[in-house]
């Protein structure tokens, strides 16, 4: 799905004739073009997507650390949401972000994982682009049409599909249990 695809999609379910090009000057285009970015990240930022989902290691700073941290890292530049710190030993680490793209933590080395910025559309999931969709359709409703309650009941439709593409979207994982070694060495 382009933008352009899914910019005429939002504007169809809000009621509004779709546009030949994000370019024109038309309100719907105008529209369209300022709110993309803004609600992809809103998408992106609603759960950890498996096609988004990145890991990295973390790059200390010399920044002093606000109270209660040890040290401070580098927000990775692509990163929409940070979902998790963890040490080497991928024990989960308490951490907060601070302005001007850092991570406070207690560790002196670590890795993040987090959910990146993917402006391509086309490699989104089927499900969630349509989240995108809807959304997208939702933030432009009262602009476009004037009508609060539309943009409301796309918005609720728009939770009720996030909810669905999450629970498509977790993956379960499978550890054999231990053996049970005591027992066996007691006989």
């Amino acid at each position: 799905m382009t933008d352009l695809e899914a910019a005429n999609r939002a504007l169809v379910l809000i009621g509004v004739a779709p546009i030949g090009a994000l370019s024109d000057a038309s309100q719907p285009a105008r529209t369209m073009r300022r709110m993309l970015d803004g609600t992809k990240r809103v998408v992106l930022s609603e759960f950890p997507w498996s096609f988004a989902h990145r890991a990295a290691s973390l790059s200390p700073t010399a920044d002093v650390p606000p109270p209660g941290f040890l040290h401070v890292f580098v927000y990775p530049s692509d990163a929409v949401n940070i979902d998790r710190v963890t040490d080497g030993l991928r024990t989960l680490v308490p951490f907060q972000t601070l302005e001007g793209g850092r991570i406070a933590a207690n560790m002196e080395r670590g890795h993040v994982e987090y959910t990146a910025w993917i402006p391509d559309l086309g490699t989104w999931r089927g499900d969630v682009a349509e989240c995108f969709v809807t959304r997208l359709a939702s933030d432009a409703a009262a602009t476009l049409t004037g009508s609060q309650q539309l943009a409301m009941a796309l918005l609720e439709k728009y939770y009720r599909l996030v909810r669905e593409a999450q629970q498509a979207g977790v993956v379960e994982e499978y550890s054999p249990f231990d053996r049970a070694v005591d027992y066996i060495a007691v006989r």
